[in-house]
């Protein structure tokens, strides 16, 4: 209510003020005027002039206030209170702090909602890349696993023959043998011929000895013969000069003659059929020599057959061990094509998340976007100016100044960074202005959020990036952690502990900076991060 009538006084002509400044006065004044009472009457024109003064002094302060509030009130941050002296200035200064601090907070997030849309731009254009990335390698991996589905039939075929090959070779193996063995039989048959021939032309050849010693025999008795027919002749010559006496000797001789003739036609006849004996044998012995020659070449053909059975049923023993082999191996290969084509169906199945992740970072992205755009048209409704605020705050005092030294040269890490000296600098200008203990809490809990997002953030990096001291720096994220909760504490116990904590944390972000986060520069940086 007080408030309001303020309000109301304060949009009231200069004149109107007065004039209802002296409507008390006026009565009083006129019956010190009657009574005389001249000092008192002046001592009253003093106050009036003074309470009008001041009444007017308060207005302009009003005004101001008011007009300050109304651009405050309708957005624009820009808004300030020019204090001419120290009259209101106590709350002309509470404007210009609400105006600067809020101007501050809207800068950065506007600053931040700007670097939010750039990265969710770029989260989008990635994701909408990964997703045709996904896709096409989801459309790969349907074609290689069609592909491994044809090579498995194949394989599974070649595995077929390769078995029958095998078996067919193992065949042709035992018939080898039985045709060594069939071979091996032949030459013993052969060589058994051989021997009967040769113990035949043996056989032949005394025949044909005692045949031409028959002859011999023959030809003796012929010649006996012979001369017995001569002797038998002379004998009957003998005989018939003899007459009568000789008679009986004739006859005997003419007997003798015709035995002798006899004899002399059967050994002729003898002769003749040794002599065809003789000729059958040769013959016979020629044929058997031939023979012998045709038996000695089937030996030796029987012989080559029985060493080119061997070879062959040792290449096919070969064969056979090959394909044995191939059997096994096209086995093994069938296993393993099935593992490839279980790999593969492991990998259609993680395509298909890959492919719904992405859509849903996709999804993601957009909508951080989309709600960057909202702070953005949020942000809208605030007049601010950047130089004014630069301006600003450049006057105000600061425990950190960002400088080259803190430059790491990662724009996201020196972002951060840059982020944690403004919060600093933000929590010791608190304390130096002596700001109340609940703005103070707020600020060092928006720190300790902070610092935790982007420790969290550090060792993310340092699990995708392998780092070979994640263990050792997260430990030291840890213990820091721990000492700032403990000032926490001592924090919202009302502790006084403004200048140990700022000695703290300028000390720790120096060093963090500048020692801790630069060993991961080099490392980072090879990993492509820019």
């Amino acid at each position: 209510m007080l408030a309001k009538r303020l309000s109301q006084l304060s949009q009231l002509p200069p004149a109107a003020g007065a004039l209802i400044a002296a409507i008390p006065v006026i009565p009083v004044t006129l019956y010190l005027v009657v009574q005389r009472q001249w000092l008192l009457l002046l001592l009253l024109l003093g106050y009036y002039l003074v309470t009008t003064l001041l009444l007017m002094s308060y207005k302009r302060i009003l005004i101001n206030a008011r007009r300050a509030a109304l651009e405050l009130a309708q957005g624009d941050l820009r808004a300030r209170v020019e204090q001419q002296s120290e009259l209101g200035g106590a709350l002309f200064r509470a404007i210009n702090r609400v105006g600067e601090d809020v101007s501050r907070t809207v800068h950065f997030l506007g600053k931040t909602s700007r670097h939010m849309l750039k990265v969710a731009n770029t989260v989008q254009q990635d994701s909408e890349a990964s997703k045709s990335g996904a896709i096409k390698q989801k459309q790969d991996v349907s074609h290689s696993q069609a592909l491994v589905g044809q090579l498995l039939d194949i394989t599974a075929q070649v595995s077929s023959h390769c078995d029958e090959s095998y078996q067919q070779a193992t065949k042709a193996s035992d018939q080898a043998s039985s045709g060594i063995a069939v071979m091996h039989t032949l030459e013993e048959t052969l060589d058994s011929v051989k021997n009967q021939y040769a113990r035949s032309s043996e056989h032949f050849a005394e025949l044909d000895r005692e045949s031409t010693q028959i002859g011999q025999v023959i030809e003796t008795i012929t010649s006996i013969a012979e001369q017995t027919n001569l002797l038998a002749l002379n004998a009957a010559i003998e005989s018939a000069r003899a007459g009568e006496h000789g008679r009986g000797f004739a006859v005997v001789a003419d007997e003798v003659r015709k035995l002798a003739t006899k004899t002399q036609d059967a050994t002729k006849d003898i002769d003749s059929k040794i002599s065809n004996l003789q000729t059958q044998i040769n013959a016979v012995v020629a044929a058997m020599e031939r023979n012998r020659g045709r038996i000695e070449q089937a030996y030796s053909a029987a012989n080559e057959a029985e060493s080119s059975f061997s070879q062959l049923n040792q290449q096919i023993n070969e064969l056979d061990q090959l394909t044995k082999n191939i059997a096994n191996l096209s086995s093994q290969q069938l296993s393993e094509t099935n593992k490839l084509n279980n790999y593969l169906a492991e990998i259609e199945q993680e395509s298909n998340n890959n492919v719904t992740a992405t859509e849903d970072t996709l999804l993601a992205s957009i909508t951080v976007r989309n709600m960057a755009g909202e702070i953005e048209s949020l942000l809208h409704r605030f007049k601010i100016d950047t130089q004014q605020i630069e301006q600003e705050d450049k006057h105000r005092e600061k425990l950190l100044e960002w400088n080259p030294g803190l430059d790491l040269g990662l724009l996201e890490i020196n972002r951060q960074h840059q982020t944690l000296v403004n919060l600093i600098n933000e929590l010791y200008y608190l304390l130096r202005h002596n700001y109340g203990a609940a703005s103070i809490k707020r600020v060092v809990q928006g720190l300790i959020d902070y610092t935790a997002n982007h420790f969290k953030y550090e060792e993310t990096l340092f699990e995708l990036f392998d780092y070979r001291q994640q263990q050792e720096h997260s430990n030291i994220h840890q213990r820091l952690v721990n000492q700032v909760l403990d000032f926490q504490k001592r924090v919202e116990a009302n502790e006084d502990i403004g200048d140990e904590l700022m000695n703290f944390l300028k000390r720790w972000l120096t060093n963090h900076i500048q020692k801790e986060d630069r060993a991961y520069c080099d490392h980072f940086k090879a990993r492509g991060m820019e």
